[in-house]
């Protein structure tokens, strides 16, 4: 690692040349360096710096500056639309209320601001004499390490939510976590509650996105409970017979089987609450005549103790955008329904749900599938008495969601009409031949709609007007 050699962006040799002339010091540091010892691309780009944020100011003062982070000692400055955080040496303060420093004091000493840093990995610098890395962070690097720097107590003190940060580095990096770090953060795991929830959405969010998600989850489960407490009873409950593993495992599992899809991964993690929460919601509505429009706003309207409600509540209390919360429901309210693999079944739900919400439900339906024909393998290999034959119910599935997919896929090449917007007739039409503006025209629309889907009419405007003078006479 002593021969490590960095190539910074243009602005960036620039910015610190810039420092340099006026006689300071100037280094690149944190997780740009991370990210260039693991031989990936920074997007992000900090310099630290003896100079004060007056002098920082002073140098750039032809350039635009952000000065949001100017109490700490941090100036943004952009080179031509790109930002870089120029921060002066400093020494944190006591942490009283477990989320910032109370002060700040400015170093002339690298090293001491290197100290005040999260993780090893995160408190290297680059500069005109190489790499300087007085923790062992590119040690760490090499081993794949998540390690605090110094006293880890200390460091989660601080800051609880360091904690959610090392899960999220652990994930993303597909790194493990030191020992003594990772018992600090399981005896420092009731800090988390000074946490906001905004802050903790962010970090579970992308600890959620990593490819290494299911070893983070499944080794900090008690932090992860204690984060959503809702999920407690899903972590004994039995995922399914003859299997030994319990429902948030399976959850955790299938997470890891999907695609890095946010909305996606929530719903995983969330999926054993609709099995304890059921919806009053039969299969038949969907492979029988009757509207899967109105059984579905029907089933969506009971009573607040149902698992889209409880998750509901769980979303909203961390600050998840209201999309986000909409397309895991969605998600959610269809992932355990029997969908026959039928072009007509499949339009009365793509009615319901769009369409991009319905290829999200086939791949929640096919990770979760996935999931538990995984753990039942798992469970035949600890126990001979057991079959792979018990996957049989989970390959079916597979393959359900497979042809669901084909359907899908075919429906959209043969331009099907499954919307309103599908439809050859508008509600001008409607009332050209006499039907009055207003809920009259709606109903209209709807009916024919269903006739067209279910193939009893086709979708041509003389034929959709004639049903239409037929429905109101």
């Amino acid at each position: 690692m002593r021969s490590f050699k960095m190539i910074l962006p243009d602005y960036v040799q620039y910015a610190i040349e810039a420092l340099e002339k006026r006689g300071y010091d100037a280094y690149v540091v944190g997780g740009c360096v991370r990210d260039s010892l693991m031989g990936r691309q920074p997007h992000d780009w900090d310099i630290t710096t003896n100079a004060i944020p007056d002098r920082i100011r002073e140098v750039f003062s032809g350039h635009p500056q952000v000065l949001d982070g100017l109490k700490h000692g941090t100036v943004t400055v952009i080179f031509d639309h790109k930002p870089v955080e120029i921060t002066t040496y400093r020494i944190d303060g006591n942490y009283s209320d477990g989320r910032r420093p109370d002060s700040i004091a400015f170093t002339s000493d690298l090293t001491e601001d290197l100290a005040r840093r999260d993780f090893t990995v995160n408190a290297c610098a680059y500069g005109r004499e190489g790499l300087i890395d007085p923790f062992g962070g590119a040690e760490d690097i090499e081993a794949r390490l998540i390690r605090a720097v110094g006293d880890p107590e200390c460091r989660f003190s601080e800051d609880a939510l360091r904690i959610l940060r090392a899960m999220r580095f652990a994930s993303e990096l597909s790194f493990s976590i030191e020992s003594k770090t990772k018992e600090a953060m399981l005896r420092c795991m009731p800090l988390l509650k000074k946490i906001s929830q905004e802050r903790i959405k962010e970090e579970l969010s992308r600890t959620l996105m990593g490819n290494n998600v299911q070893n983070v989850l499944d080794e900090f489960r008690d932090i992860l409970l204690f984060l959503i407490p809702e999920l407690e009873p899903l972590a004994t409950a039995a995922g399914q017979e003859k299997c030994h593993t319990d429902l948030l495992s399976l959850s955790v599992n299938a997470i890891a089987l999907s695609e890095r899809i946010l909305s996606l991964r929530i719903a995983l993690l969330m999926l054993g609450i609709s099995k304890t929460h059921c919806h009053d919601f039969p299969d038949s509505a969907i492979g029988n005549k009757a509207s899967l429009y109105t059984s579905a706003r029907s089933a969506s309207s009971q009573s607040s103790d149902t698992s889209d409600r409880v998750v509901e509540n769980i979303l909203r209390r961390m600050r998840f955008p209201g999309q986000i919360i909409n397309q895991v429901s969605v998600i959610l309210r269809y992932a355990d329904l029997s969908i026959p693999p039928d072009p007509v079944a499949v339009k009365r739900v793509l009615r319901l749900t769009g369409i991009e919400s319905f290829r999200l439900i086939l791949k929640a339906k096919r990770a979760a599938a996935l999931s538990k024909i995984r753990a039942l393998y798992k469970s035949c290999q600890q126990d001979g008495s057991l079959q792979i034959s018990h996957t049989q119910n989970d390959a079916a599935r597979l393959r359900e969601t497979e042809a669901l997919e084909n359907i899908l896929d075919a429906l959209i090449e043969q331009g099907a009409c499954i919307f309103l917007s599908d439809l050859a007739v508008r509600g001008d039409d409607l009332i050209e031949i006499g039907i009055p503006k207003g809920k009259m025209i709606g109903e209209t629309l709807n009916r024919l709609l269903d006739l067209v889907v279910e193939g009893k009419i086709e979708n041509k405007k003389d034929a959709l007007l004639a049903e239409a003078r037929r429905i109101i006479s």
